[in-house]
């Protein structure tokens, strides 16, 4: 008889537990499952993925890290490298300083491992230079950067404009192409212009 009333004990102290466990991992909410998480909603009519302030860190190959935030990241159905974005802003590592950037728009590919930037691109480098593009397409890997469009940097001596550049060996060997305008400001405050 005290054998068949302990295990009465012992079954209703587990059912009281579950009970309990259940209870505080909110399962009896009888108001049902609580608001969306405004920051990702699931799409599925659509097809894709969407998700609301998206952030992204990754690194090159030598390790050096790379921020990209976007306001919006969607991801289309059956394009599982691929990865569009709103309102982008990021950082990169840059030989001992901070490189950032923005855009209306880009395109992150997993699989290629590269950014294309569009829409009012600007890429600063703190007291050096500031960049603006209409698109630039980055690559992760090696960061180089290549636009076919045109590009305006202006920096404390001057300006250059050109129909396009290409940004190589982490900003090592720049080159501007198709109808490269630069206008010099010596210390004398004269202005030279180079066609």
């Amino acid at each position: 008889m005290a054998y068949r009333i302990g295990s009465w004990i012992l079954v209703g102290l587990a059912a009281g537990l579950m009970a309990w466990f259940l209870w505080s991992a909110n399962l009896f909410d009888s108001a049902g499952p609580g608001p969306p998480d405004p920051d990702v909603a699931d799409t599925t009519a659509r097809g894709q993925v969407e998700v609301k302030r998206s952030t992204l860190l990754t690194s090159d190959r030598e390790n050096r890290p790379l921020l990209v935030r976007a306001a919006r990241a969607v991801q289309p159905e059956g394009a599982e490298d691929r990865i569009d974005l709103e309102d982008v802003t990021g950082e990169l590592e840059r030989k001992g300083s901070v490189l950032k950037f923005r855009s209306d728009r880009a395109q992150y590919d997993n699989k290629a491992d590269r950014i294309d930037l569009s829409g009012n691109v600007e890429v600063v480098s703190p007291r050096s230079f500031v960049a603006t593009l209409q698109s630039a397409q980055v690559s992760l890997t090696d960061r180089n950067a290549t636009s076919d469009e045109p590009v305006r940097v202006t920096f404390d001596g001057g300006v250059i404009d050109a129909g396009g550049v290409t940004v190589e060996n982490d900003g090592a060997r720049i080159v501007f192409r198709n109808r490269v305008r630069t206008v010099i400001r010596s210390n004398e405050g004269q202005v030279q212009q180079v066609q």
